[in-house]
Formats: C-alpha cells, sequence, structure tokens
C-alpha cells in the first residue's frame, strides 16, 4: 500500500497510527484544537492533539503523542492529514 492511499485507525493511548480504513483525511481548516491527528510528511509520520490552526489553514501547531512537545507543520511539507472520525463526530452533533 502506498503512503497516498493510506487510511489509518488508533491505537492505544499514546496515539499511534497503523494503516486502516478507520480515519478521515481532513483539510487544516476543518481541525479543532484537542482534534487527535496523523500528519504524513514524506516518510515521517507524527501524531499527536492539534494545539492550534492558523487563520488561512497554512500552518499546523501539534501536540506530539511521543511527548516530545510541540511541533510547527507547514502545508508545503504536509502530504496529507488524517483525523480520528470519533472526535470529528464529537463536533459534528449526536449520533452521526
Amino acid at each position: 500500500m502506498n503512503s497516498s492511499s493510506a487510511r489509518y485507525r488508533w491505537r492505544g493511548r499514546s496515539g499511534e497510527a497503523q494503516p486502516s480504513t478507520a480515519t478521515t483525511p481532513v483539510h487544516w481548516n476543518e481541525l479543532s484544537p484537542g482534534d487527535l491527528v496523523l500528519v504524513l510528511s514524506g516518510k515521517a509520520s507524527h501524531t499527536g492533539k492539534v494545539d492550534t490552526v492558523s487563520a488561512d489553514g497554512e500552518y499546523l501547531w501539534l501536540l506530539l503523542s511521543d511527548g516530545t512537545g510541540r511541533r510547527l507543520f507547514t502545508k508545503t511539507e504536509v502530504h496529507r492529514t488524517y483525523a480520528d472520525p470519533i472526535d470529528l463526530a464529537k463536533r459534528s452533533g449526536p449520533d452521526l
């Protein structure tokens, strides 16, 4: 499976990710602080909770799951971003 068609599911409290069909690709403008996301950047992947997204959706600050702090991502360096569908559903309303 290549990274452009990869899907991920969440596992464990640390937010580690594995290929699956249980997540949703998102645009950064759709994210809110606290959303659990997976960011694919080149051959690297990063999981964590959204700290903030710039108003224009070009920059994303992520609180990394591995405990190493925050990291700034730019749209130009990120291949794809996936969000935990449970987090998205909580914002969308009940029984979705």
